[in-house]
């Protein structure tokens, strides 16, 4: 009934069973689809199980009776169905070449999903303090799979459900002097203060919260001078160091604190206070000998 056919398509999904030849319309037809998708037969049987199918095939009614309206405002234009030529409908079998390169991405996204997968389970087993601790399993991840995850930064270290919150805290004070002989922090555009980390001073986001306790570690000193060069980089701007001010000398300092007991309360203590990076070498000591810090 090839009229009824192009009705139906007009205002209705419609999905046909290639096993059976039965077809499915409105929120059954949904149904097929969801069921179709892997893990969806979990899910699909609702749309036949009273009173959800009931419930279904009125949203489904109502959302395609304004499917135009609900297209325009979510910014794809008005939707339209495309009428149905079915005397002129032909199926084209694929050729040789599409059906190699269908195959070929096939696999490759395989690969890719593949190699992704294993990258992130070896950090797992790395990372996971009950494998190493408790478990005694020492796990070698390959150089490759590293690379991915520092490349792709898709770290696995994400502990929900420590027991006892962190109570070390730090923050990176960077003191640029300008060519007048001035002295700024170009995270705070004030002049450097050696205090412990407090959330009023500290007015940017998580990954440069992040970068600096990173680049603080030994393990990431060889990033240090990067951030020298950064921040001596007079064609770009430098967070509050403008495009075009130069710098005299720079030195970063971390400025380590220790959390108070949560019993007790206070203010928290400072533990350390180190250069991370300077320029020229031995800023730091006549920075000291200047101020007496």
């Amino acid at each position: 009934d090839e009229p009824r056919f192009a009705a139906t398509v007009d205002r209705s999904l419609l999905v046909e069973n290639a096993q059976d030849g039965k077809t499915y319309e409105e929120h059954l037809a949904v149904g097929r689809v969801i069921a179709a998708l892997p893990g969806g037969r979990l899910f699909a049987w609702l749309a036949w199980l009273p009173p959800f199918s009931w419930l279904g095939g009125l949203k489904y009614r109502w959302f395609a009776a304004r499917r135009q309206r609900v297209s325009a405002w979510l910014g794809y234009g008005q939707c339209q169905i495309a009428p149905v030529d079915i005397g002129r409908a032909e199926m084209r079998d694929p050729t040789p070449i599409r059906m190699t390169m269908s195959r070929l991405k096939l696999w490759i996204s395989t690969a890719v999903i593949l190699v992704i997968f294993t990258a992130t389970t070896s950090q797992v087993l790395i990372e996971n303090s009950f494998i190493n601790r408790q478990l005694g399993i020492r796990v070698t991840q390959p150089a490759w799979a590293k690379g991915v995850v520092e490349y792709m930064r898709i770290f696995q270290g994400w502990s929900m459900f420590a027991p006892d919150a962190p109570i070390r805290d730090g923050w990176l004070v960077i003191d640029v002097e300008r060519p007048d002989g001035s002295h700024v922090d170009p995270q705070t555009n004030r002049e450097p203060e050696f205090i412990v980390a407090t959330y009023p001073k500290m007015k940017w986001d998580q990954f440069w919260g992040s970068y600096s306790m990173r680049i603080a570690t030994g393990q990431h000193r060889r990033y240090r001078q990067g951030l020298i060069h950064w921040l001596r980089n007079t064609k770009i701007d430098r967070l509050h160091l403008k495009a075009g001010e130069p710098v005299k000398s720079v030195v970063v300092w971390w400025i380590g604190d220790r959390s108070p007991d949560p019993r007790v309360g206070g203010p928290p203590k400072q533990t350390q206070k180190y250069v991370v990076a300077e320029w020229p070498a031995g800023q730091s000591q006549r920075d000291t000998e200047r101020t007496g810090r």
